[in-house]
């Protein structure tokens, strides 16, 4: 049974037990289902509410939950990360990180354990605040621009910026924000671009269709797979193909025409059902 509020750490938003009375309690600053209890020995207990139950911090008792009474989770502060952008967990710590694909959804650590929050209808997660705020946030998430090209082969994030996991027509992308490195995949039929710094489809089009390279082999005493015919010599050539510019215009011209045909197709049509009519 909860009499009173515990002291809450400034650090961790959590209860602080050895400057807090038994039986005392408090909500989950990343969890509105949850809360916090001290009990007589000075330590610190997470308790779950039942089911359709939120904690209520001022009657300090879980109760169903209404629209009414929405909480929203808000922690300390930004778990720092390893290379692969995932939160670094530690004992008697609480942290949380933006999720990379959903603003409704962030990353919570606290004592070891990473989980999975969730804000509610009506909010998004904050990134600059660190919790869900009611209403449309300053989450980056909703801007999937990017301003500026990372350098090649960066491995520690030093600003914003975005860059091809591989090279050239890679499918696999790679964003730097606030100095976590998130990697993302382009969209079907698209690439990433390296003028651009997006994902679309002429990059696509440019590196299946004309970047088209190809290699002569060279025939060594033991590669029957190349012809003894041809000289022990490598070359790379380059053939020659169509600019972006004049393949987009020779797609519009076939559009055109086959749209044309279609259109004639119609109207011949329509002119033997009137005869026949007649």
């Amino acid at each position: 049974m909860c009499v009173v509020n515990c002291t809450i750490s400034a650090d961790t938003l959590i209860p602080d037990c050895s400057k807090s009375s038994p039986n005392c309690c408090s909500p989950d600053p990343m969890n509105c289902f949850s809360f916090y209890t001290c009990d007589e020995s000075n330590k610190l207990h997470l308790t779950f509410c039942g089911p359709l139950q939120s904690y209520n911090a001022k009657t300090l008792h879980c109760e169903q939950s209404e629209i009414e009474n929405v909480c929203y989770p808000k922690c300390a502060k930004r778990c720092r990360t390893n290379d692969n952008g995932d939160a670094i967990c530690n004992k008697n710590e609480s942290c949380c990180l933006p999720n990379p694909d959903n603003c409704k959804y962030f990353t919570t650590c606290s004592n070891n354990r990473t989980d999975i929050g969730q804000c509610s209808v009506d909010s998004e997660f904050d990134d600059i605040q660190l919790s869900c705020l009611p209403g449309i946030q300053k989450c980056y998430q909703n801007d999937q621009e990017c301003k500026r090209a990372c350098p090649k082969n960066q491995v520690i994030c030093t600003y914003d910026c975005c860059g091809p996991e591989v090279g050239a027509c890679s499918e696999q992308y790679y964003r730097c924000i606030k100095g976590v490195k998130i990697s993302e995949f382009c969209p079907s039929l698209t690439r990433f671009n390296m003028t651009t710094l997006k994902c679309d489809a002429s990059a696509y089009f440019e590196c299946n269709f004309i970047m088209t390279n190809f290699t002569e082999c060279a025939p060594p005493p033991n590669n029957p797979s190349c012809s003894k015919i041809k000289p022990q010599s490598s070359t790379n050539e380059r053939r020659e193909l169509l600019s972006k510019e004049q393949l987009l215009t020779l797609f519009y011209s076939a559009y055109k025409n086959l749209t044309e045909l279609l259109t004639a197709s119609e109207s011949q049509s329509q002119i033997i059902n009137n005869l026949g009519s007649t």
